[in-house]
């Protein structure tokens, strides 16, 4: 993580999910929503996916609302992280 300057943002959202930034070979960084796992791993939800910090909150405020709620949850089948809303009827 010290090769690629990771640094690790404070916010946690949902318990388990936050932000790291690493540094990219032209010098920009990129963002990333990462998941503490209940087994102490650390699983990439989205790796270097995001441009701006802003962008790579709003998705770990989104996705550690969406865990909480239980409309994600991790699917160790697929080995991602899974909506179960979509399945859900509108009422």
């Amino acid at each position: 993580m010290s090769f690629f300057g990771t640094r690790l943002h404070a916010d946690l959202y949902g318990g388990c999910v936050f932000v790291t930034s690493d540094k990219q070979y032209n010098g920009d960084r990129k963002y990333s929503v990462r998941v503490g796992m209940d087994d102490g791993t650390i699983h990439s939800y989205a790796f270097v996916e995001y441009d701006t910090r802003s962008e790579a909150h709003r998705e770990a405020k989104w996705l550690g609302k969406a865990l909480t709620s239980g409309d994600a949850i991790y699917d160790t089948n697929q080995h991602k992280f899974v909506r179960t809303d979509i399945f859900t009827p509108s009422k």
